[in-house]
């Protein structure tokens, strides 16, 4: 009997001991917690230069994939553009200028340069929803579309997103 009681305890002792954390904790989460591919949902707001203010809904996908180190992720949007972010716990805020976009405006698609940015990802605690704050304005100078302008076109857009996306 003694025997059978030894066992036992050491079996609850070593449970105890344990530090592993649960899968849908905040100890386990990181980078490799928001890699995959996210189902969209939310809107988007977007104002430029002298152009009505127009509501986008999020569609598509956003893919997450490991980022050039061990705590960043890059997400990759259905609109061309990618972002970098640093992870910390279940937070993934946007790496400075890390903003790789094509943005389509009345011109065609064109290469963007941020300016001020703001961005962020939070993950629920189980790892299935992910939210998406976020208040970008880019600036663009464009060649003038007139040989006889001796000025570029400066084009200022701010976008302003609020997203939740799935698993």
């Amino acid at each position: 009997m003694s025997r059978y009681l030894g066992v036992t305890l050491f079996l609850l002792a070593a449970g105890c001991a344990s530090s592993s954390a649960p899968s849908g904790s905040s100890d386990a989460m990181g980078a490799q917690a928001f890699v995959g591919t996210w189902k969209a949902g939310g809107t988007n707001i977007v104002s430029c230069f002298d152009q009505a203010t127009v509501t986008q809904d999020l569609t598509g996908s956003l893919a997450i994939t490991n980022g050039p180190s061990s705590d960043t992720i890059t997400a990759s949007y259905p609109d061309g553009c990618q972002l970098t972010f640093t992870v910390s716990g279940n937070v993934a805020m946007i790496a400075p200028r890390s903003m790789i976009c094509q943005g389509a405006l009345e011109m065609g698609t064109i290469p963007t340069s941020e300016e001020s940015i703001s961005h962020s990802l939070t993950l629920s605690a189980d790892g299935n929803t992910l939210s998406e704050s976020g208040n970008e304005t880019v600036t663009e100078s464009l060649p003038p579309t007139d040989a006889s302008a001796d000025a570029d076109v400066v084009i200022a857009c701010n976008w302003v997103t609020n997203g939740v996306y799935t698993k």
